[in-house]
């Protein structure tokens, strides 16, 4: 079946001193599929994180997000997340991130329950132009049409070039498991993905993107292969 998905998103980040710094989000998502049995959903987003810059090889990180997703006769689901964490560098290009916190999660059937928030990645930085990373992300967070929360981890392995001035890109590989909680159903995913950036001016940026992931999940009729294209375009202030 086929889905359209429309999302906007913006950014606003400030520093407010030499070692301080501010960041503020805010994005929406409408999701309508084609297929009769499928709900259609409004999603928001938004948060804040804030950086304390120690030296120049650490600095620390303070975030709260909130999500917020309501489906077509199906009502609302709500997640807050608290984390803090911290990047390091181990050598001038090789540096780590580390994000551990707490999701609050207020599911649509009314079950309120906490779960882990954890992102953990390596990046090395081989030369202006190249970088690669592994990272490991393990959220909680609305689905786009099923009154359900998706309990996932996931592995990544990606590569990135800036590929001109104006133009960057990159692949990345990725596994990952996952539980809807309201149903008992177990999947696994596995895919690839590509992706362009080029900034039509200093804080406006168009992206394209594609991904092909194959899910095997411990109900038969739920196995399938997904093809996504998305394009968009993103704005900082």
């Amino acid at each position: 079946y086929s889905y359209w998905r429309n999302r906007f998103h913006t950014d606003y980040e400030r520093d407010l001193s030499k070692h301080v710094s501010v960041k503020g989000y805010y994005g929406n998502e409408f999701y309508a599929a084609s297929r009769d049995n499928s709900n259609d959903s409004t999603m928001h987003h938004i948060g804040a994180d804030g950086f304390y810059i120690l030296n120049s090889s650490t600095a620390y990180i303070l975030g709260y997000d909130f999500t917020t997703r309501h489906i077509d006769n199906n009502g609302s689901a709500q997640v807050h997340t608290i984390a803090t964490g911290a990047r390091h560098f181990l050598t001038k290009q090789l540096y780590i991130d580390g994000r551990v916190g707490v999701s609050f999660v207020d599911g649509y059937s009314g079950s309120s329950t906490s779960e882990p928030n954890v992102v953990v990645a390596l990046t090395n930085d081989f030369s202006e132009t190249d970088s690669a990373s592994i990272s490991y992300r393990k959220t909680s967070m609305p689905t786009t049409d099923t009154a359900a929360i998706w309990d996932s981890w996931r592995v990544a392995l990606s590569f990135a070039r800036q590929i001109s001035k104006r133009l960057d890109g990159g692949v990345s590989i990725f596994y990952g498991e996952g539980e809807y909680d309201a149903f008992n159903i177990d999947d696994q995913q596995t895919g690839v993905s590509a992706r362009l950036n080029y900034d039509i001016k200093e804080d406006v940026t168009a992206f394209l993107a594609y991904t092909y992931s194959e899910v095997d999940s411990n109900l038969d009729s739920r196995n399938y292969a997904r093809n996504r294209v998305e394009a968009g375009v993103r704005m900082t202030f």
